[in-house]
């Protein structure tokens, strides 16, 4: 995971502050006029047990990522989340 870490920082890819340890990988697409674009995976569900970590309960944590970090658009390069279940 060290490695992956070390290329998203320096590929200067978009990630949300504090929550490395919940990335599950880099992912890429092939936008409409042929570039390729890399962007970060995070999976839900060490983030929601993360914010659960910090106090929240399921409900509150599930809110919270939804809300705040899922649903936010700030460029085109914004993570995605992986819900693996």
């Amino acid at each position: 995971m060290k490695n992956i870490i070390n290329y998203i920082h320096t590929s200067e890819l978009t990630t949300m502050d504090g929550y490395n340890d919940c990335i599950d990988g880099v992912a890429s697409r092939c936008e409409p006029d042929g570039t390729i674009r890399e962007f970060v995976v995070y999976d839900t569900s060490k983030i929601i047990n993360k914010l659960m970590k910090d106090g929240m309960t399921h409900s509150e944590a599930i809110d919270f990522f939804e809300y705040n970090q899922s649903h936010t658009f700030l460029s085109d390069d914004m993570p995605a989340f992986l819900r693996k279940s």
